[in-house]
């Protein structure tokens, strides 16, 4: 599903998975978690299973920057507050 955000840190247009948008609720749960550029990322990354398939190694790739890395996932996590109706 094509969504826009507005307000955006950094990109204004999203891809979601058609699942996540036409899903009642989501529940995420914190996981204590490294990662090589966020080094902890807790439930924040969570939402990145939002992204379909092959665009979440596009934005790794494309994101070399931790601070753009870290706007995307602010973004994203707006656009799942914004277009899931309910996120746990």
């Amino acid at each position: 599903m094509h969504v826009q955000l507005n307000d955006p840190l950094l990109y204004k247009f999203w891809n979601v998975a058609r699942a996540a948008y036409e899903a009642d609720v989501i529940i995420t749960l914190p996981k204590l978690k490294t990662h090589a550029m966020m080094y902890y990322t807790g439930a924040v990354k969570n939402q990145f299973a939002c992204v379909p398939g092959s665009q979440k190694g596009g934005l790794h790739t494309k994101l070399t920057d931790v601070n753009n890395f870290s706007k995307m996932l602010l973004d994203l996590n707006s656009v799942v507050r914004n277009f899931v109706p309910k996120v746990r």
